[in-house]
């Protein structure tokens, strides 16, 4: 959704961190950004909920949906706040909890006998092109779309499933490769279908790569 992070935000000149919708940002606020993040939330509706309640893309995109109603009564006219909204830039970065707190989970027996791991992340594109569709049609025109990263470098997974003494483990990291390309191909598909908005791919894996070397060059 409209989520600027940190080092995104300082890039492009941001002083303060976005709001969060939680938090009831006024309109000055709303016509800066707001971020809908929530913490475990995915694409599909059920990820992450072993941990709690949370807002999934489909309730975030609800909430976007109020915002947007906020800046047309703002701006005076929807074609004012489509104006607006059209300069915005939209950072999506979801599909890590789809796998992490749910695909991969061990007592997700039941999506994995339901989807082998193709087609969960053919499952997966499928629901977000629907989503970013419904984005457009609120308005954006600038949209980011972040790759899953190496998840399974990530500690919690290393304790969990253990690599043998390699520093990740790989079969997890290969598991979501399948939706990177996915991502990829949408990419396309929304560019030739949408000509008058720009959709771009983040590339988690190649900077979290370059991080991990920026880092270990200081220590």
């Amino acid at each position: 959704m409209i989520r600027f992070f940190g080092y995104s935000g300082e890039t492009l000149g941001f002083k303060d961190f976005i709001p969060p919708f939680a938090s009831n940002p006024d309109d000055r606020q709303i016509l800066v950004g707001v971020n809908y993040a929530s913490g475990s939330a995915g694409i599909l509706v059920q990820s992450g909920k072993q941990g709690g309640d949370n807002v999934d893309l489909s309730k975030q995109l609800r909430n976007h949906k109020v915002t947007v109603s906020r800046i047309v009564k703002k701006l005076g006219s929807k074609k004012a706040a489509f104006e607006h909204l059209g300069q915005c830039l939209y950072i999506c970065n979801m599909g890590n909890n789809d796998y992490i707190n749910n695909y991969i989970l061990p007592q997700s027996t039941a999506i994995r006998s339901q989807y082998n791991p193709a087609q969960f992340a053919a499952l997966l594109v499928a629901r977000y092109s629907a989503q970013i569709k419904r984005m457009y049609e609120l308005g954006a025109r600038k949209v980011a779309l972040a790759g899953i990263s190496n998840i399974g470098c990530t500690p919690s997974l290393i304790a969990t499933v253990g690599t043998n003494g390699a520093p990740c483990v790989t079969s997890v990291n290969q598991l979501v490769a399948p939706f990177n390309i996915g991502l990829k191909s949408l990419i396309s598909q929304l560019k030739s279908a949408h000509p008058d908005a720009k959709f771009g791919y983040l590339d988690t894996i190649r900077a979290g790569i370059l991080a991990s070397q920026v880092s270990q060059s200081l220590r």
